[in-house]
């Protein structure tokens, strides 16, 4: 089997060779006969034209379309970071989840794919390990291409790219304030490694990080299992429920302000207070520990 490497990295390096559209790679597979994988990290996001596009460029080869679904209770706190890490989003969690509502659904999607190709095409699959073949997505994803078991054995499953903590995220999203627009793409290198400086905090989506509030979470976890209900109707194909997990109440969602002041004084001495931006930072933390508000209660931040 070849891994083909497919979209924007191709593009943004020619020196990395690889295939900008479908209709070579359906040339390549027709010529040789060889299967070939592809995966790419906006395919959740291509508009719809271009899916329908690629499945008219492959038409008459046999696709399988492999979909890893994750539970949205997680998926929603992990993208709030994503976008709070490139600068993207400002606010605080609750307003980034209410203004406007996020459309946080893989359905319109699942039904874009399932149309151009064909329900029977997709295997969607829930990313639990309880539902996963061998407990990992490595050795699941060898299962479904139909590679031996042995050769996912050699490889292992290990997390990469991770979600900084929440006190990670919260100093980057202080610090996003002290940039301009123009700046931050060249700072923000920078800005990650002094988070990284703070000691480790719970991820997004972990009931300790504070996030999730029982409102959010149960709209997550209902919106969830009422897609894995239509999928489980159009595929026959039953997936774990969403996690249902109980949280206290809290007035708001945390911000760089609640790290604790011996937390922020212990980083302070790790790296070099004569920066403009860490002078910022700590004034930012006292001004918004300053202000009077309802606390998070219910939380061990």
């Amino acid at each position: 089997m070849r891994y083909i490497n497919f979209g924007h990295l191709a593009d943004s390096d020619p020196s990395i060779e690889g295939f900008a559209t479908m209709t070579p790679v359906a040339a390549l597979a027709r010529a040789t006969g060889d299967r070939l994988l592809i995966s790419n990290e906006f395919m959740s996001a291509w508009p719809d034209a271009y899916t329908w596009s690629v499945a008219e460029a492959l038409k008459g080869l046999d696709v399988k379309i492999l979909v890893y679904l994750r539970d949205y209770t997680q998926w929603l706190p992990s993208l709030y970071a994503q976008n709070v890490k490139s600068g993207d989003e400002v606010r605080d969690f609750d307003v980034f989840v209410d203004d406007p509502p996020q459309a946080i659904s893989a359905w319109p999607m699942l039904q874009t794919w399932a149309a151009a190709f064909g329900w029977s095409r997709l295997r969607i699959q829930a990313l639990d390990p309880q539902a996963l073949f061998g407990g990992d997505i490595v050795s699941d994803a060898f299962s479904a291409l139909g590679l031996p078991s042995h050769g996912a054995g050699r490889t292992g499953a290990y997390r990469s790219n991770e979600s900084a903590g929440w006190m990670a995220i919260e100093m980057i999203r202080a610090a996003r304030g002290f940039f301009t627009d123009e700046q931050w793409g060249q700072q923000v290198s920078a800005v990650e490694r002094l988070a990284a400086l703070l000691p480790a905090s719970p991820p997004p989506g972990d009931p300790g990080a504070g996030y999730l509030d029982p409102e959010h979470s149960a709209r997550l976890a209902d919106l969830y299992d009422q897609d894995i209900a239509r999928i489980a109707k159009q595929t026959g194909r039953s997936l774990p429920a969403a996690r249902r997990i109980t949280l206290a109440s809290r007035a708001r969602a945390p911000s760089w302000g609640d790290v604790p002041a011996e937390t922020v004084a212990a980083w302070a001495h790790r790296q070099p207070m004569a920066s403009p931006l860490a002078k910022y930072l700590l004034a930012e933390h006292q001004r918004r520990q300053s202000q009077p508000h309802a606390g998070l209660t219910g939380h061990k931040l």
